[in-house]
């Protein structure tokens, strides 16, 4: 199981894959959200938290994009 705390900065969750734009941060894996690192369908949580409210609408628009693309679809749980 694969899990994402998407800018984690300096305190990932437990368990799962740091992800932060920051390079001083704790994360595991430095890039921007807005064009996450990951495979289609590929991802099984997602932690986002204190990061949506600060990006511009459009911004915003292509964040929730990402995440639909790289989680994992109800029917690959069946």
């Amino acid at each position: 199981m694969i899990k994402i705390d998407i800018a984690c900065g300096s305190n990932p969750i437990e368990e799962f894959y740091g992800f932060d734009i920051n390079k001083s941060s704790k994360a595991n894996i430095i890039g921007t959200a807005l064009k996450l690192p990951f495979k289609n369908s590929s991802i099984n949580i997602i932690n986002n938290s204190h990061f949506l409210e600060h990006l511009i609408p459009l911004e915003a628009h292509i964040f929730i994009a990402e995440i639909l693309r790289v989680l994992k679809k109800m029917e690959d749980y069946k």
